[in-house]
């Protein structure tokens, strides 16, 4: 990640040919190259590289060694060398403008069938907003056409569930929930099977994911399990948009969307990430450990905050 985010002083160094290790320490260090790295293997050469912003995370967190992991963390999810600096200091506001690339989104090569993509939405849709629960909070995912009103599906009610299929709702399996965001989703897709899948599976954790990569940096750590709204738009140039939106009482103020083309590749398009001042900052899920710098509330603020979804049937 550092050698592309500073390729234009590699080649300013070196503009032509492959970049030479020495063209590439001295862009991304503003240091000569220590002896004897260009006799070494790539692994070893690599694990140099590593060692060496290792210490500069280190000497930047005060050698906190949480704090380092944390920020080496932000910095390999793509976040700019000083932006995941600057976040071991204090909460930052994050655009994609702090990306050296965006985000990830799974590539095709790895969209499993849409079976696959249906049982990860299906083992999701219940947990939606248990971690750092909002009281009243009642996940939405909306759908509709770009510019037209939106049909708004409510992910944890229950009410039209017979036994079973409440059974299998809470047993993460497929269910007439699941199976309703897929036909809605079906219908903005004009067809394309990539396209729907990756819809499908991004309406799962693996489109919420983004917080618990991103939000330590902002300040009050979230994760793919917390309050989030989705809002699926079909396109007129055939893509489909995916909005990402954290509700106004939520922590943190979140906003992104990931953009799905006909054939099924995904980009997020659009990212906006701060702390918000005003609200109250979460705590963790129990057993789960917040990253060093994150804010989170006092303990006995989970007593006054609870999931809007019905609890699940007791086994047997």
């Amino acid at each position: 990640m550092t050698a592309i985010e500073n390729m234009p002083q590699i080649r300013a160094l070196q503009p032509d040919g492959a970049p030479t290790r020495a063209a590439i320490w001295q862009a991304c260090f503003n240091e000569p190259m220590p002896d004897g790295l260009d006799g070494k293997s790539p692994l070893e050469f690599s694990s140099a590289v590593y060692d060496r912003l290792e210490r500069i995370f280190g000497e930047a967190s005060g050698h906190d060694i949480a704090k380092t992991s944390d920020g080496m963390t932000a910095f390999s999810s793509g976040m700019k060398m000083q932006k995941a600096l600057d976040s071991m200091s204090g909460p930052v506001t994050l655009s994609l403008d702090d990306y050296v690339v965006p985000p990830s989104l799974p590539p095709l090569s790895q969209l499993p069938p849409l079976a696959k993509c249906e049982e990860t939405l299906a083992k999701d849709l219940y947990r939606r907003g248990s971690h750092q629960p909002i009281k009243g909070y009642d996940p939405v995912i909306t759908f509709g056409a770009a510019g037209q009103p939106a049909e708004t599906v409510h992910i944890q009610d229950v009410s039209d569930l017979n036994d079973q299929e409440k059974a299998d709702y809470y047993g993460d399996k497929p269910s007439p929930i699941s199976q309703g965001l897929i036909a809605r989703a079906r219908t903005l897709c004009g067809g394309s099977d990539a396209q729907l899948r990756q819809v499908v599976l991004n309406m799962s954790q693996a489109g919420t994911m983004l917080l618990r990569i991103s939000t330590a940096a902002v300040g009050t750590y979230v994760d793919e399990h917390s309050p989030v709204d989705i809002d699926v738009r079909g396109q007129a140039d055939g893509s489909v948009t995916m909005r990402f939106h954290t509700p106004d009482n939520s922590p943190v103020d979140v906003e992104y969307t990931c953009t799905v083309a006909p054939d099924g590749r995904a980009s997020v398009t659009g990212l906006h990430m701060v702390q918000r001042p005003d609200a109250p900052p979460a705590p963790p899920a129990p057993g789960e450990s917040v990253p060093p710098g994150a804010t989170v509330a006092p303990a006995a603020a989970e007593t006054t905050e609870a999931s809007t979804a019905p609890a699940a049937p007791a086994a047997g």
